[in-house]
């Protein structure tokens, strides 16, 4: 029997992955990271500006954004179940410097987003398309600060 899943860019649309907190996407731990490695990082203790790819249902955003309230918090996914839950996340933890946007990578609006400091993809990069690779690879190149960091992890 062939698989007859949606898929949207590679990423099944109709999959709510696990809801879980990952701490390695914190800027702190981002920030670390790039400082161990002999590289240049913002500080996390200061104010700045951090997008999630592929965000899911936002719990690590959201609990990232609930520790750093000097923040701004962007979570990006394609999947609209999973930003309605990532909203009714955030407004019952009554987190409020989380946004979360319903779109496709290859669809983002450069023009409508700051610079960012910290980004971050979770896991997303496997389970999305090359065209999708591509974009959020274009929106990190165009929107990223100059000592901003991409966090990246493969899986």
């Amino acid at each position: 029997m062939a698989d007859i899943s949606p898929l949207i860019e590679g990423y099944r649309a109709d999959t709510q992955f696990a809801a879980q907190v990952n701490l390695t996407q914190a800027p702190s731990v981002i920030a670390m990271r790039a400082r161990l490695s002999g590289a240049n990082a913002p500080d996390p203790a200061l104010p700045f500006t951090y997008v999630d790819f592929g965000c899911g249902s936002g719990r690590s955003i959201t609990t990232l954004a609930a520790a750093s309230p000097h923040g701004r918090f962007i979570g990006i996914d394609m999947n609209p179940e999973a930003i309605d839950e990532a909203q009714t996340f955030a407004r019952i933890a009554d987190v409020n410097n989380v946004e979360f946007v319903e779109s496709r990578f290859t669809e983002l609006d450069f023009d409508a987003y700051p610079q960012i400091d910290f980004a971050a993809a979770e896991g997303i990069w496997t389970w999305t398309s090359a065209k999708g690779r591509d974009a959020i690879w274009r929106f990190v190149s165009e929107i990223l600060a100059d000592d901003g960091l991409f966090s990246l992890t493969y899986n």
